[in-house]
């Protein structure tokens, strides 16, 4: 037995709590389980052993000081992927560890604390998570209680890949809390990297196709030899051999910085060659959108056997300028009694939007015809159902959408599509509604401010007016008339 154990540890550690933080007894309780509870799993990495069989004697001060920050971040992904956790539990988790090894820096058994701070994304879903929701007046009592399933990224064996890419995709899951989309598009970033870089380098088999080229075996030592000049060479090559247009490189750079960021923050690796490779510079291009004319000809467009279905899609996508996953996520209970609605964006962030009368009268219509009989699991809990009783998906709103955009002579040859509904909504708001760009930042959800500025384009009218405005716009020249007098 240590002399300074983690059992003695969590004794002092719980008068701590509740003589200098003033924690309630329940509080202390959870704490000492969830630090009780890593450090099994802890031990049980490094002793190859079970975790109930584990010993909390046997943990002493030396063992808790070479915990490392890459270890936590393995707990964390142990706890999202092995025991399910919800984000709630994780960032509750991760701030009880945090404060606990605050703790013993304060008591002055270690120097470190290993883990780093709690993200504000995940601090945020932690609160949303305890935020009661209040269910839409026509919801039934039973539906109420139907969980709603979290997101999982499927469709690839996540154990074959390298484990510094597993780190870092379970990092950016369960500390980053990105989206499935978001991760499962870094997966595919990644392994085409690394499959480039093994063919750049002479390390596979000229024989073997690209697609099949295997990154299993990329280790430590090969992510560590890639330099700045790779790197620039790959850019080079998604521009001329994959035709990867300035966004989409855009897109590979973040991820390989947040790759190459994260294996240094948590010592992976000494150098980070990301540091100087800039991301590729963007056009910005004015926002395809439909004009109040056609926005209006769109929704009077809207008939058929679910035309009540369609119409409240349509008046969501034009008023509240949400995205087509976000219009696909909603529950019924999301619509709250106030005239408000819960929207659950990228990374789970959620946003509160204010239905206008329209929306309302929309929703309501709807759910006065919305199938209750027949649903099952996720599907009863679904503001959108399909016609086979399932929750809408993407695809079939996709196909409603661009029928009725066909309907008005728009066409998805001529770049009209649901996210161009987004921008008719938001571009309409800024225009006509006069809504400053601060607040509709906050209505799309967009995370950076720059991202909305794309919708402070001017349109023809507008210009047209500003010409015609300037108070020099009637003062014309005499010339003819002066030529005429001296004729």
């Amino acid at each position: 037995m240590h002399k300074n154990n983690l059992t003695q540890l969590l004794l002092l550690f719980k008068e701590y709590c509740k003589n200098n933080k003033n924690k309630t007894d329940k509080a202390i309780s959870q704490h000492v389980k969830i630090v009780k509870e890593f450090f099994k799993y802890y031990a049980s990495l490094n002793n190859s052993g079970s975790a109930d069989s584990i010993s909390l004697d046997d943990i002493g001060t030396d063992h808790i000081g070479s915990v490392k920050p890459s270890d936590i971040n393995a707990y964390i992904s142990f706890c999202k992927n092995d025991l399910s956790d919800t984000n709630n539990e994780i960032a509750r988790k991760s701030l009880c560890l945090k404060a606990f090894f605050d703790f013993l820096i304060y008591s002055g058994y270690i120097k470190n604390n290993p883990v780093k701070p709690v993200s504000t994304k995940l601090k945020a879903s932690y609160k949303a998570d305890t935020t009661e929701k209040q269910p839409h007046p026509s919801a039934d009592a039973h539906n109420n209680e139907v969980p709603i399933p979290e997101n999982v990224i499927e469709d690839f064996d996540y154990k074959a890949l390298p484990v510094p890419v597993q780190s870092f995709l379970g990092y950016c899951t369960s500390v980053k809390n990105k989206s499935p989309k978001t991760v499962e598009e870094y997966r595919k970033d990644l392994t085409t990297f690394f499959r480039f870089y093994k063919v750049n380098k002479n390390l596979v088999g000229s024989d073997i196709p690209f697609e099949k080229i295997s990154i299993s075996d990329v280790d430590l030592r090969l992510i560590e030899s890639v330099k700045i000049t790779d790197l620039l060479i790959f850019m080079q090559y998604l521009a001329q051999e994959r035709k990867n247009n300035a966004a989409t490189r855009a897109r590979k750079t973040s991820c390989l910085r947040s790759f190459y960021k994260y294996l240094n923050e948590y010592n992976f690796i000494s150098v980070n060659p990301t540091e100087n490779l800039h991301i590729p510079k963007i056009d910005k291009k004015l926002p395809h959108h439909l004009t109040l004319e056609q926005s209006v000809e769109l929704l009077k467009s809207i008939d058929g056997p679910n035309k009540e279905r369609d119409y409240c899609i349509l008046t969501l996508f034009l008023n509240c300028g949400m995205r087509l996953q976000e219009l696909v996520d909603i529950n019924y209970n999301d619509i709250r009694n106030d005239g408000t609605i819960i929207i659950k964006g990228k990374g789970s962030k959620e946003r509160l939007v204010y239905l206008n009368d329209a929306c309302i009268k929309a929703i309501n219509d709807y759910m006065a015809v919305r199938p209750k009989d027949g649903l099952k699991g996720d599907s009863r809990s679904a503001l959108f159902i399909s016609r086979n009783h399932n929750r809408i998906n993407v695809s079939t709103v996709q196909k409603l959408v661009y029928k009725y955009l066909s309907n008005i002579g728009l066409s998805a040859q001529d770049g009209f599509s649901c996210h161009k509904l987004r921008h008719t909504a938001a571009t309409l708001m800024y225009q006509t509604g006069n809504v400053d760009v601060r607040v509709l930042k906050e209505l799309l959800g967009h995370e950076n401010l720059s991202t909305t500025q794309i919708y402070t384009h001017v349109s023809d009218k507008q210009l047209k007016n500003a010409s015609f405005s300037n108070p020099l716009s009637q003062i014309s020249s005499d010339f003819d008339d002066n030529d005429k007098s001296e004729n």
